[in-house]
């Protein structure tokens, strides 16, 4: 059947989910030409080969019950005695926070071989149609066929990389943005589609500022509704009190009326001002974050930021976009673009900052109605996604794979009820489990865990007995719980 690959769905419901697993395998790989073995860089740049299956680097992977996925080699490389590579496919349903087995063959190609169809730099998913220029790599039109909506701005791009020009003049660079001077955006060296395979389509765009190089790949899904940018930077820009200090941005001009702008936070979403506005109404001057430093009011926007974690969404209540991202918080809005900060040169106290190659992923969500949908869990998809690996069984006798091929372990329902943490308590034998309730709803919630309950209890937030707290309702091994709006709830909880 080929190699078994166990993936663990960290979260407490079943979800659609795309897939990344990495595979030893002392045979060939028999669809792509992996690189050679002293590759530092580029190893996701393999050469797919024709068996049969079309020039498409695919796989055969399939589950317990034989089901087969449609699956796509995504990186490889000669480790000797044999080869690794990366594979990557979309599940429909993973158990909540449990695992299911899959095997990847890495000696046959894929059976299910159709690939995104491509007409006029035109591709289309299952999800959406998106039109690139493929002078610069973006995307000029995004349209969802779910809400019928297109999202990008007329006559603009998505995903433009820009550089912002911060005034030399000023102190404390480091902690502070001044104003705004200059906006530049790189130039465009090359650009081409090297990926195109059943479960994903890469188009690759090679930009150039200063002394600094970006590689921005574009990665469209077939049937999974995300687009993702992987951006490989080589940041060599210095600063000084002489020249104007460089801000990199990535700029996306949404084509959204009226939106509002939701930042997501630890435990919860905080709407932000939106071109003055909060909530449909005229928000109060001095929190407006496009002031200057000194609050004297520019005409230009001065690059003033908000703060997000996870995501930031932009949505009219009908229809919106989330801006999913892993490593960059800085976000700013004016006149219907969206801005994420990516790298930034301040020039004091340090003038050599951020400078090397980095590896910077984001990616869009498009969407119906708000963001109480499905933006909460696509975000902690995109930050802890599946974990997919070789089980250490195969390593050990056979007394050691005594589970079955798939299993759940724990579970929570309860719409905008978030499972935060699992950890053993600080003291004592306790398993400690934290929720909360996101949307602002007093809400009934459901936990079935894997084994019976003995004992459950409220906590602080310190794993702190709580006076007059309200037991939760143990049926077995489910806890029934009730939540207030907003919510921080943290449970103890003994085994049987």
């Amino acid at each position: 059947m080929g190699q078994p690959i166990v993936a663990y769905n960290q979260q407490a419901a079943s979800r659609k989910t795309l897939i990344e697993a990495e595979v030893y395998s002392h045979e060939v790989p028999a669809t792509i030409q992996s690189n050679f073995w002293g590759a530092f860089y580029g190893s996701q740049y393999i050469i797919p080969i024709d068996m049969g299956q079309g020039n498409m680097p695919s796989v055969m992977v399939r589950d317990g019950s034989g089901k087969v996925y449609p699956a796509q080699i995504t990186w490889s490389k000669w480790t000797p005695p044999g080869y690794t590579s990366k594979v990557q496919f979309v599940v429909d349903e993973m158990p909540p926070g449990g695992y299911k087995t899959f095997y990847v063959d890495m000696t046959r190609p894929g059976t299910d071989n159709d690939s995104m169809s491509l007409s006029d730099h035109s591709f289309e998913t299952d999800f959406y149609k998106i039109k690139f220029d493929m002078s610069t790599g973006n995307i000029i039109s995004l349209w969802d066929k779910n809400t019928g909506k297109e999202f990008v701005k007329k006559g603009e791009q998505l995903n433009r990389l820009k550089v912002y020009l911060e005034d030399k003049k000023g102190v404390a660079k480091a902690w502070v943005i001044y104003p705004i001077v200059a906006q530049e955006e790189v130039v465009v060296e090359s650009v081409k589609v090297v990926e195109r395979g059943p479960v994903r389509t890469c188009v690759e765009a090679v930009k150039k500022w200063g002394k600094s190089k970006f590689i921005v790949r574009t990665y469209l899904y077939k049937s999974y509704p995300r687009i993702t940018y992987d951006v490989e930077v080589h940041w060599l820009e210095t600063g000084s009190f002489t020249e104007d200090s460089p801000m990199l941005r990535a700029t996306f001009p949404f084509a959204i009326e009226q939106p509002g702008l939701f930042c997501q936070t630890p435990f919860d979403v905080v709407e932000r001002p939106a071109d003055e506005m909060l909530g449909g109404k005229a928000y109060m001057d001095r929190m407006i974050h496009r002031y200057e430093f000194d609050h004297t009011r520019k005409e230009h926007d001065d690059g003033r930021e908000v703060p997000a974690q996870k995501w930031v969404d932009l949505n009219n209540g009908s229809f919106g976009v989330a801006l999913l991202n892993k490593s960059k918080y800085g976000h700013s809005y004016h006149n219907g673009e969206l801005r994420l900060s990516l790298l930034r040169t301040a020039g004091y106290p340090d003038i050599y900052p951020n400078m090397g190659k980095f590896n910077i992923s984001y990616a869009l969500f498009p969407h119906a109605g708000d963001w109480k949908g499905e933006v909460w869990k696509e975000g902690d998809d995109f930050n802890i996604p599946v974990y997919a690996a070789e089980p250490p069984s195969l390593s050990m006798n056979r007394a050691y794979a005594n589970l079955p091929e798939e299993k759940s372990f724990f579970s929570l329902t309860g719409k905008g009820v978030i499972l935060s943490a699992i950890k053993k308590s600080e003291k004592g034998k306790e398993l400690i489990i934290r929720l909360v309730e996101v949307e602002g709803q007093e809400v009934n919630a459901a936990l079935t865990l894997p084994k019976p309950i003995k004992a459950a209890r409220r906590l602080s937030i310190l794993e702190l007995p709580m006076q007059d707290a309200e037991a939760p309702t143990v049926q077995e091994n489910r806890l029934l719980l009730k939540l207030k709006p907003h919510e921080i709830l943290t449970l103890g909880i003994l085994l049987e």
